[in-house]
């Protein structure tokens, strides 16, 4: 077991897949020994339980010593009291589940965590804390109180529950790592991904540092000659973890080889590079039962697009589009906080026009999902927050302050970073309610006030942040850039070509004032602001390209763009390529033999090939037929 984000999953998961059950236990009494700290109630204490420690000693422990040493170990005291709550109530069930096994035939449970639970004695972990000690001593404690008693049960028994912290697009089947069938403990998706810390790791050792692990650990294995030999056949399981593995002519299973050559997880792929293996590794832990990772994701997919009265289907690929959510959130914090020197949350004394538009933006979301909670449009208020977190926030503002963040102007970097802050400290409050792991742990990582974001005060409607004016403004603005960048990606040309950019504008201010901007994001490397009446000349001219929006024209020379004959060299190829993969599949679908015989999907597959090149083919002669103008 490892530390994990998210373990309320366990509590989720429990609600949703099975027939689990809360239950007070039946043990009561109070803690013989309590700290300073531990003023609340322990309704566990009087249950004693047989530990084997690292040292291999036996120790006789009260059941509330060692929740609170797993809580301690298995999870970061720095979580949120209702992650900590969840760790408890899975560690007491697999405590009282476990009892003595090969590993530790004389006790119940032992603290090595690949057989057991992690466990921390007190004063090791309040060591650790530092001046974090008593609060984090005191947040534990009241997890493992306030959840006193309370296990989980299938169908009237304790379960086995076992955790890990992530897994690779699927959890393992018991049957697979263990050999038992377990009802509950049955692969099922969970889509995860970068938003998980190390999801992907890699260990390179030696030709010979891997000879000396497998041999210490299966002496009568072959490993002599060329290694690229050594490794044999692989066998994986359904979720695509490897399930035996044979090396040097001895196979052994993923769990052992995992074992043998410290992996994080069994998912793993091997390679040999001159006298180098590398061992890709997805995911970390045995893969079995509950991933905790992905708690957030689930609630999301949960909530956004449901409305009141309606049933709604759950769909797996949904909660991989907010897994991608949660890692562009995720990287876009990292991205802040690797560029803050700031250590307080506040807004800068002057504020730019970018700062206005994302404060004036941020300032309607906090209103309108305030109405829409209140009506219970709980679906509408997550999509407006997804919506402005993903396109407003990572897609635009930052991208917006990069050229400040990285400028030589330090009063300008400092309010760019005040702003960047401001702005994700408010948000995480809002989307707290749905995703309340992975913004607990983010909000704890940026400077702010108080202890905990459940207790911050919830974002409101604020006049002052009402920037109707610069808001249109920079609206413009990005509009223009996105039609720029929109139609240099049509014409196949990268943003690394510069070109020399003409607008004209009924108000040509408001983008003579955003010229950093389309230097920096829409590929120019000098820009001309005029007004509207300069376009009707621009516009007769075949040698321009011209982009509209609303609020202005835009013009680039076509030459500046494009190498014509290398151009339509390259479309010429692309028609080619594309006019024998009609011909394929027009072949194919006009093959009555192949149409009643092959399964539906695989002909609807065909067709919707067939219209994609057929589409293409259109856009390439549009192309050719401009060009040739």
């Amino acid at each position: 077991m490892k530390k994990i984000i998210g373990v309320a999953l366990i509590l989720v998961v429990v609600l949703f897949a099975l027939p689990f059950v809360v239950r007070q236990a039946q043990d009561t009494g109070q803690d013989p020994q309590p700290t300073a700290q531990e003023e609340a109630a322990l309704p566990d204490s009087g249950h004693t339980l047989r530990v084997k420690g690292s040292d291999g000693q036996v120790t006789e422990m009260d059941l509330n010593q060692y929740l609170w040493g797993v809580v301690a170990a298995e999870m970061p005291a720095s979580f949120s009291q209702e992650a900590l709550k969840a760790q408890a109530v899975a560690a007491r069930t697999y405590a009282l589940n476990k009892g003595p096994s090969f590993n530790h035939p004389d006790a119940d449970l032992c603290t090595d965590y690949a057989c057991c639970q992690a466990w921390i004695a007190r004063d090791k972990a309040q060591g650790n804390w530092g001046d974090k000690a008593a609060e984090y001593t005191n947040k534990i404690t009241t997890a493992v109180a306030e959840t006193g008693n309370q296990v989980i049960l299938y169908q009237g028994q304790l379960i086995d529950a076992v955790f890990h912290s992530s897994s690779s697009a699927a959890t393992q089947d018991a049957v697979e790592v263990w050999g038992n069938s377990v009802p509950y403990l049955q692969s099922v998706d969970s889509p995860e991904g970068e938003g998980v810390p190390n999801y992907e790791s890699q260990v390179t050792l030696t030709t010979q540092e891997f000879k000396d692990a497998f041999l210490k650990a299966q002496p009568t294995a072959s490993l002599e000659g060329d290694p690229a030999s050594w490794v044999g056949t692989i066998e994986r399981t359904q979720s695509g973890s490897v399930h035996a593995i044979t090396i040097g002519g001895v196979t052994v299973s993923g769990a052992q080889a995992r074992q043998i050559f410290s992996l994080r997880s069994a998912s793993f792929d091997v390679s040999l590079s001159g006298d180098t293996f590398t061992f890709s590794v997805t995911g970390f832990g045995h893969g079995v039962g509950m991933s905790q990772y992905g708690a957030d994701a689930l609630r999301f997919n949960l909530i956004t697009g449901n409305s009141p009265g309606n049933d709604m289907r759950f769909y797996v690929e949904k909660c991989g589009a907010m897994r991608n959510f949660a890692n562009k959130l995720w990287n876009a914090s990292r991205f802040v906080m690797m560029n803050l020197t700031i250590d307080k949350n506040e807004l800068p004394e002057t504020l730019e026009l970018e700062d206005k538009w994302v404060l004036s933006k941020l300032n309607t979301l906090s209103k309108e999902v305030c109405e829409n909670l209140d009506k219970y449009e709980i679906g509408i208020a997550a999509a407006k927050i997804y919506d402005f977190i993903w396109d407003t926030y990572c897609d635009w503002y930052i991208e917006l302050t990069k050229a400040r963040l990285y400028g030589e102007d330090e009063k300008s970097k400092l309010a760019a970073q005040k702003v960047l802050v401001y702005v994700l400290d408010q948000f995480l409050r809002l989307l707290h309610p749905f995703m309340p792991f992975i913004t607990e742990e983010i909000w704890q990582a940026i400077p702010h006030e108080g202890k905990f974001l459940i207790s911050a005060e919830w974002p409101t409607y604020r006049e002052e942040f009402a920037f109707g004016a610069e808001e249109s403004s920079m609206q413009q603005i990005i509009e223009a850039i996105t039609a720029l960048r929109a139609r240099r990606a049509e014409m196949n040309v990268p943003m690394s070509k510069k070109v020399n950019l003409t607008i004209a504008a009924a108000q040509p201010e408001v983008f003579a004032a955003g010229k950093a901007f389309f230097l920096r994001l829409a590929g120019a490397e000098d820009v001309k602001v005029c007004g509207m009446e300069a376009a009707d000349a621009a516009s007769g001219d075949d040698g321009l390209v011209e982009v509209t929006t609303h609020a202005a024209r835009l013009f680039m020379p076509l030459a500046e763009l494009v190498d014509f004959e290398k151009e339509l060299a390259r479309i010429a190829k692309e028609k080619e390529n594309c006019l024998k993969q009609i011909a394929m599949f027009e072949s194919k679908l006009s093959n009555e033999a192949f149409v009643s015989r092959a399964p539906e999907k695989v002909v609807s597959d065909q067709k919707e090939k067939l219209a994609k090149n057929q589409a293409l083919l259109a856009q390439l002669i549009e192309s050719e037929k401009r060009l040739k103008k």
